[in-house]
This record gives C-alpha cells, structure tokens and sequence, in this order.
C-alpha cells in the first residue's frame, strides 16, 4: 500500500501489511496485529474516557514515528516492536520493544525486554517486573522508574531528572542492580536497598536516601559520600563500594563493556563477536527491519564466537545479545552480498 491507511474502529491483521503511514481516529478504537505490518508512521488519536487498545502479538515496525495521544490508550505488545522513534501512554510489554528512541508518558510495564539504541525516557512511570530487562544507551527518568526484579543497563548515562526539570525518583529494590557504564547523574531522589554500579562520572545534586549500595568504579575522591560530585543531600544509611570496581556487582564480566566487539560489520558470509566475554553468552537472537525473528546459526572458535549468515537476504538486522547475568545489548548488522 503506498498511501496513508486511515483506520476508524476495528482493524485484525494476521497476513502481512506494508503502508507509507498509519492513522487511527476513532473513539473506542481497537487495533489488533497478529501478523506482520510495517509503516513508516503511526499516529493514535483518542478521546478522552474512551477505552481505546492497541495489541500485538507479532512483528510490528514503525521506520519512523510512533505517536500517541496523551489520553493513556492501552498498548498490549506480546509481540516484537522494532523502529524509530516511538512516545507511548500506557503499555503492558511482554514482548520485546527494539526501537531507537522511546518516550513514556504513562505507566509503562515493562515485563519482557526494552531496547533503545538512543533514548530512554519515563515522563511518569517505568516498571521492570517479572524479571523484564531494559537497556539504553541513555536513560532519563523525570518520573518514577523501579527495578522489580528486572535489570536496567545505561550504557553513556543514567539521569534522574535534568538541569531545568529537577524531578524524578529512581527505586533499587534489594537484590536488585542498576548498571551504569557511562555517567550516573541524581537531580531528584534515590532509594532503595539494591546496588547501583556507576562506570562513568557519579553526580548528586539531589537526595540519596535509604539505604542503596553505590559503588563508583572511577572514583575521583578518597573520602565519604565516595560520588565524584556532590551538592546535594546524602543519608547516613547509604553504603559505599569504595574503589572495589564492582566486581562484586558483576559488571567487568557483562559483555555489554565497550571491549565487544562484532565484526565484520557488513558482512558477507558470516560474522565474529569477541570480548566482553563472549562465551557467557546465554542467547542469541535476529531480527530485521520490521521484527521478524530469524533462526541463529553459531559456533565457537578459537578467535570468538561466530555467527553464519545462511540463506538470509542481504539488508539491515538486529542482533540480540543477552549474557548469563541476563544483561543485554543489541547490535545493527548488516548483510552484503558485495
């Protein structure tokens, strides 16, 4: 389809679906994809009080963007999501949401996987429960975001508010881990009884409270709160890692270190992952452009670990890393046929 489909009421797929846009109107709308749709973009409108669901169940990818009315509709995704740049309200994800940028300005549950190559953004509240994973390269939290019992890894930064929005409330439930390999900045609140793992520069200019275990592994001070920053309020209760390099948190043995790497990358044939520890690897996953799966073909060398192309056609893929401590990492591949 090379026009915009215009949807008011009730839309099922359960075939495949290729349209240059997506816009749903009506009141009361319900949008239901079991099959494969793709679009370059999706626009939500709703009406206030009305109970208006989007659920999917397989592949659904928007190119470029994904826009919802702020009127809370209900995204239900079982399914893959995969795309550009998506603002959600509500959502229940049991699936895996492979997007660039993701803006949430509702609850978001959050009980499958959630990555972004960009943008992590919780305007009101985040929730990894049910052992549901996220990972971002940053991460800004202007809500609420709590791990429970779910891991969350920034890789460049971890913000609890902004400069100019001086908000947000980051919760580490006990046995919980934040990892942060980049920069861990507070300007709202911190608590919890978990563990927070900063491999960048650690700012305060808001409050830690409770009883949380900071552990800085690039610590520019020698002397309590062991933060590389701090104008704002720390509580007694608070525990350090001083200079322990949080190897008790396990981060130096996550492949989602910067030392990974995956090459040749495009790829003709077949292509190799090496550091980061790669024979932890738990799982191994591909996808394309619009969220469908692909079977994996690998095998360890002596040089790393080394995934055959097959039969699959040549073009863009999504590879998904996941590593015996359940953190994860996904990685653009490309197959060539020159």
């Amino acid at each position: 389809m090379d026009s915009t489909l215009t949807c008011e009421g009730t839309v099922q797929n359960y075939g495949t679906l290729f349209s240059n846009g997506l816009m749903v109107f009506e009141s009361g709308a319900e949008v239901q994809n079991h099959g494969s749709w793709s679009t370059e973009s999706l626009y939500y409108f709703f009406t206030p009080g009305e109970y208006d669901t989007l659920l999917n169940t397989g592949s659904f990818h928007v190119a470029d963007t994904a826009w919802f009315s702020t009127y809370y509709p209900t995204v239900v995704n079982q399914g893959v999501i995969s795309g550009g740049h998506w603002e959600l309200s509500e959502v229940i994800n049991q699936g895996t949401v492979s997007v660039e940028d993701l803006y949430c300005y509702g609850l978001f549950s959050n009980q499958g996987e959630v990555h972004c190559s960009h943008y992590l953004w919780v305007w009101i509240s985040f929730y990894c429960e049910l052992e549901g994973n996220a990972a971002a390269d940053s991460i800004i939290v202007t809500g609420n975001f709590m791990l429970d019992p779910g891991t969350t890894v920034a890789h460049s930064l971890f913000s609890i508010g902004t400069p100019s929005l001086q908000m947000g409330t980051l919760e580490v439930p006990t046995f919980q881990t934040l990892y942060c390999e980049g920069d861990f900045t507070n300007y709202g609140v911190v608590t919890g009884s978990g563990d927070i793992c900063i491999g960048g520069v650690s700012a305060n200019y808001g409050e830690i409270t409770s009883t949380p275990d900071i552990c800085d592994q690039t610590l520019t001070t020698t002397t309590a709160p062991f933060l590389d920053i701090n104008t704002g309020t720390v509580g007694p209760n608070v525990n350090w890692c001083a200079n322990a390099g949080c190897s008790t948190l396990g981060v130096q043995e996550s492949l989602l270190s910067s030392e990974l790497l995956v090459y040749p990358n495009p790829a003709k044939e077949e292509i190799t992952i090496t550091g980061g520890n790669p024979e932890r690897l738990s799982s191994i996953r591909q996808f394309d452009l619009e969220g469908r799966e692909y079977a994996c073909h690998s095998e360890r060398t002596a040089t790393g670990l080394v995934i055959h192309r097959e039969s699959m056609s040549a073009g863009c893929y999504f590879l998904h890393l996941t590593d015996s401590k359940g953190s994860s990492r996904t990685v653009r591949i490309v197959y060539s046929d020159q």
